[in-house]
């Protein structure tokens, strides 16, 4: 993904911790500015760990309001966000998080682009609820916060659980 910066042309860090420093001078981490995009699409970005970021000048883009930003802050950094569109518009066009994501925002329309979970997550995307009693494929709830399926060999039961993941 390539953004242009404060210091000019680079690539955005596709990994889950944003860490190389783009602008000069090391002050900003992630810069994005005068783009005609209405996300930000960062599917995948869980940290920034040193550096501001700023956002600024993208008169199409929705979602960036939403986003806590502390929650994927490791340090005392800042978020420098404005002049983007309208929250108002925002809501307005029904450019917003989807239900299934959690307070803490998300980075564009649908349940893959989620901060995080206001429920359970299957695969990339939230979802309210794990099949555990009907629907197919079956599963059983993993690590407190995942729909993980259910052994194939597992017999599948009606109204109650049909594994349990042991």
């Amino acid at each position: 993904m390539v953004r242009r910066t404060l210091g000019g042309t680079r690539r955005v860090p596709s990994n889950p911790a944003a860490r190389e420093n783009v602008a000069s001078g090391g002050k900003y981490t992630l810069g994005v500015t005068g783009l005609n995009i209405s996300s930000l699409g960062f599917r995948s970005l869980k940290e920034v760990s040193d550096g501001d970021i700023i956002i600024k000048f993208n008169p199409n883009l929705c979602y960036v309001n939403s986003v806590n930003w502390t929650s994927i802050f490791r340090a005392n950094q800042q978020d420098k966000i404005s002049d983007n569109r309208n929250p108002d518009l925002c809501e307005a066009d029904e450019m917003t998080c989807d239900s299934s994501c959690s307070p803490n925002g998300c980075w564009g329309h649908g349940p893959s682009l989620c901060l995080s979970c206001q429920a359970f997550k299957r695969g990339k995307e939230c979802v309210s609820s794990c099949n555990l009693l009907k629907d197919e494929p079956r599963e059983y709830i993993g690590n407190g916060e995942k729909c993980l399926s259910c052994h194939e060999e597992c017999l599948q039961m009606n109204s109650t659980a049909t594994c349990t993941g042991q």
